[in-house]
Protein backbone atom coordinates (compact mmCIF):
# COMPACT_ATOMS: atom_id res chain seq x y z
CA UNK A 1 0.00 0.00 0.00
CA UNK A 2 2.48 2.43 -0.49
CA UNK A 3 5.00 1.33 2.24
CA UNK A 4 7.89 0.12 -0.15
CA UNK A 5 7.75 2.79 -2.38
CA UNK A 6 8.34 5.40 0.67
CA UNK A 7 11.35 3.64 2.07
CA UNK A 8 12.83 2.82 -1.71
CA UNK A 9 12.52 6.98 -2.44
CA UNK A 10 14.27 7.50 1.45
CA UNK A 11 17.98 6.92 -0.37
CA UNK A 12 20.70 9.63 -0.23
CA UNK A 13 22.91 7.57 1.65
CA UNK A 14 21.06 6.76 5.13
CA UNK A 15 21.44 4.05 6.86
CA UNK A 16 19.41 2.41 8.17
CA UNK A 17 16.38 4.16 6.05
CA UNK A 18 13.35 4.73 8.58
CA UNK A 19 10.00 6.01 7.87
CA UNK A 20 7.64 6.84 10.04
CA UNK A 21 4.26 5.90 9.47
CA UNK A 22 0.81 7.44 11.31
CA UNK A 23 -2.56 6.04 10.92
CA UNK A 24 -5.06 7.89 12.16
CA UNK A 25 -7.75 5.45 11.12
CA UNK A 26 -5.89 2.03 11.79
CA UNK A 27 -9.34 0.34 11.13
CA UNK A 28 -8.63 1.46 7.43
CA UNK A 29 -5.48 -0.68 7.44
CA UNK A 30 -7.24 -3.72 8.93
CA UNK A 31 -9.84 -3.67 6.07
CA UNK A 32 -7.09 -3.43 3.22
CA UNK A 33 -5.25 -6.27 4.56
CA UNK A 34 -8.64 -8.51 4.55
CA UNK A 35 -8.67 -7.78 0.68
CA UNK A 36 -7.59 -10.95 -0.96
CA UNK A 37 -3.58 -10.69 -2.17
CA UNK A 38 -3.13 -7.67 -0.26
CA UNK A 39 0.18 -7.99 1.29
CA UNK A 40 0.65 -5.18 3.93
CA UNK A 41 0.15 -7.65 6.99
CA UNK A 42 3.06 -9.83 5.64
CA UNK A 43 5.01 -6.26 4.93
CA UNK A 44 4.90 -5.13 8.56
CA UNK A 45 5.57 -8.01 10.03
CA UNK A 46 8.81 -9.00 8.04
CA UNK A 47 9.81 -5.36 8.60
CA UNK A 48 9.08 -5.36 12.56
CA UNK A 49 11.17 -8.98 12.07
CA UNK A 50 13.98 -7.12 9.75
CA UNK A 51 13.31 -9.23 7.15
CA UNK A 52 14.31 -7.86 3.80
CA UNK A 53 10.86 -6.60 2.36
CA UNK A 54 10.12 -6.77 -1.72
CA UNK A 55 7.65 -6.91 -4.20
CA UNK A 56 7.03 -9.18 -6.78
CA UNK A 57 6.26 -6.42 -9.19
CA UNK A 58 7.80 -6.85 -12.44
CA UNK A 59 7.55 -3.56 -13.95
CA UNK A 60 9.22 -1.93 -11.05
CA UNK A 61 10.65 -4.34 -8.41
CA UNK A 62 11.94 -3.10 -5.05
CA UNK A 63 14.04 -4.78 -2.84
CA UNK A 64 14.81 -3.33 0.98
CA UNK A 65 17.14 -5.09 3.59
CA UNK A 66 18.56 -1.85 5.08
CA UNK A 67 15.08 -0.49 6.51
CA UNK A 68 13.84 0.66 9.91
CA UNK A 69 10.22 1.43 9.89
CA UNK A 70 8.14 2.87 13.24
CA UNK A 71 3.77 2.65 13.05
CA UNK A 72 1.70 4.67 15.42
CA UNK A 73 -1.78 4.09 14.58
CA UNK A 74 -4.65 4.72 16.24
CA UNK A 75 -8.04 2.65 16.79
CA UNK A 76 -11.19 2.52 18.73
CA UNK A 77 -11.83 -0.59 21.14
CA UNK A 78 -14.85 -1.28 19.52
CA UNK A 79 -13.07 -1.41 16.01
CA UNK A 80 -10.42 -2.91 16.96
CA UNK A 81 -12.56 -6.15 18.08
CA UNK A 82 -14.64 -5.72 14.93
CA UNK A 83 -11.57 -6.09 13.06
CA UNK A 84 -8.83 -7.49 14.17
CA UNK A 85 -9.34 -11.37 12.91
CA UNK A 86 -8.65 -14.47 14.49
CA UNK A 87 -5.50 -14.76 11.89
CA UNK A 88 -4.07 -11.30 12.66
CA UNK A 89 -3.89 -12.03 16.25
CA UNK A 90 -2.56 -16.31 15.73
CA UNK A 91 0.12 -15.40 12.77
CA UNK A 92 2.20 -12.92 15.42
CA UNK A 93 0.64 -9.49 13.63
CA UNK A 94 -1.11 -8.10 16.61
CA UNK A 95 1.81 -9.32 19.45
CA UNK A 96 4.17 -6.74 16.99
CA UNK A 97 2.62 -3.42 18.66
CA UNK A 98 2.61 -2.46 21.71
CA UNK A 99 -1.38 -1.55 22.58
CA UNK A 100 -1.82 1.42 25.01
CA UNK A 101 -5.02 2.01 25.96
CA UNK A 102 -5.75 5.93 26.89
CA UNK A 103 -8.60 7.79 27.68
CA UNK A 104 -8.75 11.58 28.12
CA UNK A 105 -9.56 12.89 31.48
CA UNK A 106 -10.26 16.81 31.27
CA UNK A 107 -12.20 18.77 28.24
CA UNK A 108 -10.15 22.02 27.71
CA UNK A 109 -11.66 23.39 24.67
CA UNK A 110 -8.78 25.83 24.23
CA UNK A 111 -5.67 23.28 24.44
CA UNK A 112 -3.10 23.66 22.98
CA UNK A 113 -1.51 20.26 22.43
CA UNK A 114 2.35 19.73 23.01
CA UNK A 115 4.51 22.56 23.68
CA UNK A 116 8.11 21.98 23.46
CA UNK A 117 8.82 25.68 25.06
CA UNK A 118 8.25 23.93 28.25
CA UNK A 119 10.65 20.94 28.23
CA UNK A 120 13.70 22.84 27.03
CA UNK A 121 16.54 21.03 28.71
CA UNK A 122 15.05 17.46 28.14
CA UNK A 123 14.60 18.09 24.93
CA UNK A 124 18.29 19.80 24.62
CA UNK A 125 19.53 16.38 26.25
CA UNK A 126 17.89 14.18 24.16
CA UNK A 127 18.76 16.09 21.18
CA UNK A 128 22.65 15.62 22.45
CA UNK A 129 22.10 11.93 23.00
CA UNK A 130 20.96 11.86 19.16
CA UNK A 131 23.83 13.65 17.92
CA UNK A 132 26.13 11.51 19.67
CA UNK A 133 24.36 8.03 18.60
CA UNK A 134 24.48 9.37 15.24
CA UNK A 135 28.37 10.57 15.34
CA UNK A 136 29.49 7.29 16.50
CA UNK A 137 27.31 5.56 13.92
CA UNK A 138 29.28 7.42 11.42
CA UNK A 139 32.10 6.71 12.58
CA UNK A 140 31.77 3.12 13.11
CA UNK A 141 30.45 2.56 9.46
CA UNK A 142 28.31 -0.58 10.65
CA UNK A 143 25.18 -1.18 12.75
CA UNK A 144 26.59 -0.93 16.68
CA UNK A 145 25.66 -3.78 19.12
CA UNK A 146 24.52 -2.44 22.68
CA UNK A 147 25.19 -4.98 25.15
CA UNK A 148 23.30 -5.40 28.72
CA UNK A 149 25.27 -3.88 31.85
CA UNK A 150 26.94 -6.71 34.48
CA UNK A 151 23.54 -5.82 36.48
CA UNK A 152 21.34 -5.88 33.79
CA UNK A 153 23.19 -9.26 32.27
CA UNK A 154 22.16 -11.30 35.66
CA UNK A 155 18.70 -9.98 36.35
CA UNK A 156 18.27 -10.90 32.48
CA UNK A 157 19.09 -14.23 32.99
CA UNK A 158 17.76 -14.81 36.65
CA UNK A 159 14.21 -13.56 36.56
CA UNK A 160 13.36 -11.38 33.73
CA UNK A 161 13.79 -13.32 30.79
CA UNK A 162 11.40 -16.21 32.76
CA UNK A 163 8.90 -13.39 33.57
CA UNK A 164 8.16 -12.14 30.19
CA UNK A 165 8.86 -15.46 28.09
CA UNK A 166 5.32 -16.61 27.96
CA UNK A 167 5.39 -20.26 27.78
CA UNK A 168 1.48 -21.36 27.73
CA UNK A 169 -0.94 -24.27 25.59
CA UNK A 170 -3.47 -22.21 26.18
CA UNK A 171 -3.48 -19.82 23.54
CA UNK A 172 -6.04 -17.14 24.30
CA UNK A 173 -6.35 -13.83 23.02
CA UNK A 174 -4.45 -12.17 25.70
CA UNK A 175 -1.81 -14.77 24.82
CA UNK A 176 -1.27 -14.72 21.70
CA UNK A 177 -1.11 -10.45 21.75
CA UNK A 178 1.89 -11.12 24.21
CA UNK A 179 3.77 -13.44 23.58
CA UNK A 180 6.83 -11.05 22.00
CA UNK A 181 7.18 -9.53 25.17
CA UNK A 182 11.43 -10.92 25.90
CA UNK A 183 12.05 -9.01 22.23
CA UNK A 184 9.80 -5.64 22.99
CA UNK A 185 11.52 -5.33 26.44
CA UNK A 186 14.77 -5.63 24.60
CA UNK A 187 14.14 -3.10 22.03
CA UNK A 188 12.24 -0.36 24.56
CA UNK A 189 15.14 -0.89 26.98
CA UNK A 190 17.70 -0.48 23.56
CA UNK A 191 15.44 2.97 22.69
CA UNK A 192 15.99 3.97 26.34
CA UNK A 193 19.57 3.78 26.47
CA UNK A 194 20.35 5.04 23.40
CA UNK A 195 17.96 8.08 24.54
CA UNK A 196 20.04 8.35 27.76
CA UNK A 197 23.34 8.52 25.78
CA UNK A 198 25.10 5.25 27.16
CA UNK A 199 27.49 2.84 25.35
CA UNK A 200 24.96 -0.54 27.37
CA UNK A 201 21.89 -1.35 28.50
CA UNK A 202 21.32 -1.03 32.15
CA UNK A 203 19.26 -2.30 34.58
CA UNK A 204 16.99 0.65 35.01
CA UNK A 205 16.33 0.40 31.64
CA UNK A 206 15.31 -3.35 31.53
CA UNK A 207 12.93 -2.44 34.22
CA UNK A 208 11.66 0.35 32.41
CA UNK A 209 10.71 -1.15 29.48
CA UNK A 210 9.31 -4.33 31.65
CA UNK A 211 6.85 -1.26 33.42
CA UNK A 212 5.97 -0.64 29.74
CA UNK A 213 5.05 -3.72 28.86
CA UNK A 214 2.97 -4.52 31.85
CA UNK A 215 1.28 -1.84 31.11
CA UNK A 216 1.03 -3.14 27.71
CA UNK A 217 -0.38 -6.39 29.00
CA UNK A 218 -2.60 -4.72 31.46
CA UNK A 219 -4.16 -2.63 28.60
CA UNK A 220 -4.82 -5.46 26.43
CA UNK A 221 -6.31 -7.53 29.15
CA UNK A 222 -8.62 -4.53 30.60
CA UNK A 223 -10.29 -4.57 26.79
CA UNK A 224 -10.59 -8.05 25.77
CA UNK A 225 -12.13 -8.62 29.17
CA UNK A 226 -14.65 -5.46 28.86
CA UNK A 227 -17.62 -6.07 27.32
CA UNK A 228 -18.24 -2.98 26.16
CA UNK A 229 -14.57 -2.27 25.17
CA UNK A 230 -14.89 1.33 26.88
CA UNK A 231 -15.41 3.16 29.97
CA UNK A 232 -18.60 3.08 31.91
CA UNK A 233 -17.12 6.05 33.70
CA UNK A 234 -17.43 8.21 30.45
CA UNK A 235 -21.00 9.46 29.49
CA UNK A 236 -19.83 9.83 25.53
CA UNK A 237 -18.82 6.13 25.62
CA UNK A 238 -21.23 3.26 24.85
CA UNK A 239 -20.46 1.70 27.89
CA UNK A 240 -22.12 4.85 29.64
CA UNK A 241 -24.97 5.56 26.88
CA UNK A 242 -26.01 2.18 26.48
CA UNK A 243 -28.10 1.90 30.02
CA UNK A 244 -29.76 4.96 29.95
CA UNK A 245 -31.06 3.75 26.01
CA UNK A 246 -32.20 0.31 27.63
CA UNK A 247 -34.31 2.62 30.46
CA UNK A 248 -35.88 4.74 28.28
CA UNK A 249 -37.05 1.60 25.95
CA UNK A 250 -38.78 -0.19 28.62
CA UNK A 251 -41.30 2.39 28.04
CA UNK A 252 -41.64 0.89 24.44
CA UNK A 253 -39.83 1.35 21.01
CA UNK A 254 -37.78 5.03 19.78
CA UNK A 255 -37.13 6.08 16.96
CA UNK A 256 -33.29 7.03 16.44
CA UNK A 257 -33.78 10.69 16.63
CA UNK A 258 -35.79 10.85 19.79
CA UNK A 259 -33.43 8.82 21.47
CA UNK A 260 -30.73 11.48 20.48
CA UNK A 261 -33.05 14.25 21.08
CA UNK A 262 -34.73 12.98 24.58
CA UNK A 263 -32.41 10.73 25.98
CA UNK A 264 -29.18 12.63 25.17
CA UNK A 265 -30.52 16.26 24.65
CA UNK A 266 -29.05 16.43 21.48
CA UNK A 267 -25.82 15.90 22.71
CA UNK A 268 -24.37 12.93 20.33
CA UNK A 269 -22.96 12.43 17.68
CA UNK A 270 -24.10 10.07 14.39
CA UNK A 271 -21.05 8.70 14.70
CA UNK A 272 -21.18 7.89 18.62
CA UNK A 273 -24.81 6.92 17.61
CA UNK A 274 -23.74 3.91 15.21
CA UNK A 275 -21.21 2.23 17.15
CA UNK A 276 -23.85 2.31 20.86
CA UNK A 277 -25.91 0.76 18.35
CA UNK A 278 -23.84 -1.56 16.44
CA UNK A 279 -22.54 -2.38 19.81
CA UNK A 280 -25.82 -3.16 21.43
CA UNK A 281 -27.45 -5.14 18.68
CA UNK A 282 -23.40 -7.68 19.37
CA UNK A 283 -25.07 -7.93 22.75
CA UNK A 284 -28.47 -9.11 21.89
CA UNK A 285 -30.19 -5.91 23.99
CA UNK A 286 -31.61 -4.27 21.27
CA UNK A 287 -32.59 -4.68 17.33
CA UNK A 288 -33.68 -2.63 14.25
CA UNK A 289 -37.02 -2.16 12.66
CA UNK A 290 -36.31 0.63 9.70
CA UNK A 291 -39.19 2.89 8.96
CA UNK A 292 -38.54 3.92 5.34
CA UNK A 293 -35.38 5.59 5.91
CA UNK A 294 -35.91 5.85 9.58
CA UNK A 295 -34.56 3.66 12.63
CA UNK A 296 -36.57 2.34 15.30
CA UNK A 297 -34.90 1.36 18.37
CA UNK A 298 -36.35 -2.04 20.29
CA UNK A 299 -35.52 -3.71 23.53
CA UNK A 300 -34.57 -6.95 22.75
CA UNK A 301 -34.62 -8.54 26.55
Amino acid sequence: EGMLSVLDENRDGIYPRPAVFVEREFAAVFRRAERRGNTLSSYIRDAWDNDTLANSTKGNPVRIADHHVSICAHVTPSELKRLMSAADIANGFANRFLWIYTRRNDRKPDAHGFRPDRFPQKIQRLAASLDQIKQQHTTAGQPLQMPFSTAAAAAWRDHLYAELDIDSEDDTQLILMTNRQPQQVCRIALILALADGRSEIALEHLQAAQALITYVRDSIDYILSRPWWGDAENVHDPAGMAPRVMDALQAGPMYRRDIRNQVFSGHRTAKELNTLRDLMMQAGQIRIEQDGRAEIWHRAT
